[in-house]
């Protein structure tokens, strides 16, 4: 009996580290982005990318509206038919990102920033 008490809260703490790091990426992830593209290129460029940064940080916000409350439910509801509503949470979303991708391309960067 103890085994299984000691396995769900393994499995919960395990979880509960998943979920952090999960928060933790995405800032982490711009810190580090910054830090090398200044250290190893240029402060300037850094200048030029952060709009695109900041213009596609945006949309993905925008685009992320919702689906995660949404999932939530439509889980809690059809619990039988899980993946089907995520393919069909994430096709939709995806439908955006393919339309907002030309966006991002054409506006006037240098390749540089695009790539970036």
């Amino acid at each position: 009996m103890p085994d299984i008490r000691i396995k769900k809260k393994w499995q919960r703490g395990k979880q509960s580290l998943l979920h952090s790091f999960n928060q933790l990426i995405f800032p982490l992830q711009s810190f580090v982005l910054s830090i090398l593209v200044i250290r190893l290129l240029s402060v300037d460029l850094w200048g030029k990318f952060i709009t695109v940064y900041i213009i596609v940080n945006l949309l993905t916000h925008i685009i992320q509206w919702g689906n995660k409350e949404y999932l939530l439910r439509e889980f809690s509801c059809n619990s039988t038919n899980m993946a089907k509503s995520w393919w069909t949470a994430l096709s939709t979303r995806m439908s955006l990102i393919i339309f907002l991708i030309p966006l991002i391309v054409f506006l006037d960067f240098s390749g540089s920033t695009k790539f970036l």
